[in-house]
């Protein structure tokens, strides 16, 4: 899993067999050392009807709406694109897209 960020935007880059793995229900991690503490991204598909986004406890919980299986299934090209829900004005606009080509 590939991350980009840029401003307030965030986007994840996702290979096919990294694809499989969130299709099969597990979750996606990278984790960002610090000297005092870790940043960790975890990407999966949930079970809500929106795709969500939290940051607790030096964790960046991204969760894709369930039906991202069944789209991503029928159309391996689709781009997930949705903002967080920060209690502030600045929203994080997070994007998912996938990498197929890369693993080739």
């Amino acid at each position: 899993m590939k991350i980009r960020i840029k401003d307030n935007h965030i986007r994840f880059r996702i290979q096919e067999n990294e694809l499989a793995k969130l299709l099969n229900g597990e979750s996606l991690e990278n984790h960002l050392p610090f000297p005092t503490q870790t940043l960790t991204f975890v990407l999966k598909i949930g079970n809500q009807t929106q795709s969500e986004a939290h940051f607790t406890d030096q964790k960046y919980l991204i969760a894709l709406a369930q039906n991202t299986r069944e789209i991503w299934m029928e159309t391996p090209k689709y781009r997930i694109a949705f903002s967080s829900d920060q209690l502030s004005t600045n929203a994080l606009k997070i994007e998912v897209e996938l990498d197929l080509m890369r693993d080739k």
